[in-house]
């Protein structure tokens, strides 16, 4: 999440100072109310990023989390295995800002059930 949001701030469509929460907060009624941060709110549920229609086909490139095919060791004994690495991607204005939303769904009700476990 913390990669879409660097990628909008670079862009200008985030505040440079907001933090994670910040961010949140504003695409939420109430950030402690259950049903806001599951979108099950009637006022804030649908809030969402949006860009202007003559910026939406510029290109960028942000960054992302994706599992990979990793080789390791030395010549007679390499081995493969998958991790988690940090990866390039490459789209739209409209694909980052698409992703971001959809991220941000998840990431709301992820916020949620910690604010439960820890509190």
């Amino acid at each position: 999440m913390q990669f879409l949001v660097d990628a909008l701030k670079s862009r200008g469509f985030l505040q440079e100072k907001q933090s994670l929460n910040d961010i949140t907060s504003d695409f939420v009624c109430d950030f402690q109310s259950k049903e806001c941060m599951l979108g099950e709110c009637h006022i804030c549920a649908e809030r969402k990023l949006f860009g202007c229609d003559d910026q939406e086909e510029i290109e960028v490139t942000w960054f992302e989390w994706a599992m990979k095919e990793h080789a390791y060791g030395q010549d007679d004994k390499m081995k493969q295995i998958k991790r988690m690495m940090k990866t390039t991607k490459e789209g739209t204005l409209k694909d980052l800002l698409n992703k971001f939303n959809t991220e941000m769904t998840k990431f709301k009700k992820q916020m949620t059930y910690l604010y439960v476990i820890f509190i």
